[in-house]
């Protein structure tokens, strides 16, 4: 492998779901989109985020650059793929299950003075 896991200390960084989902919101430009799509008025951005979540079919998974895209991101949707007969909880609860074996460390961007210093020492570099 090129990265051999005894050799590699492999850590990621998560950010605040609800933070991201905003900022994708925004930074995208989707409530335009979506006003178009859904057929709404010019309104408040809360407004039409509650209608696009409204619109969502809430026997589904979603993962893409609007709803869980930290998931999507650590390869849920492939990941899923394997799962195909297991039911949508066992889904979720498996892929976690997967992500602890795969991670050794996961970051929050909440917290992330506290987390350089917990990875400064596991990457043993404190001076």
């Amino acid at each position: 492998p090129l990265l051999p896991r005894e050799d590699t200390l492999y850590f990621t960084i998560l950010r605040n779901p609800r933070e991201q989902f905003f900022s994708n919101f925004i930074f995208f430009k989707h409530a335009e989109t979506l006003q178009k799509k859904l057929r709404l008025p010019t309104t408040s951005l809360d407004t039409t985020i509650s209608s696009y979540l409204k619109s969502l079919p809430s026997n589904i998974i979603t993962c893409n650059n609007i709803i869980n895209p930290m998931s999507f991101d650590l390869g849920f949707t492939a990941f899923r793929k394997t799962l195909e007969t297991a039911d949508r909880d066992s889904q979720i609860a498996y892929f976690i299950k997967y992500l602890e074996t795969e991670f050794d460390y996961v970051m929050m961007t909440d917290r992330f003075d506290e987390g350089l210093v917990v990875l400064t020492k596991l990457l043993e570099m404190e001076n």
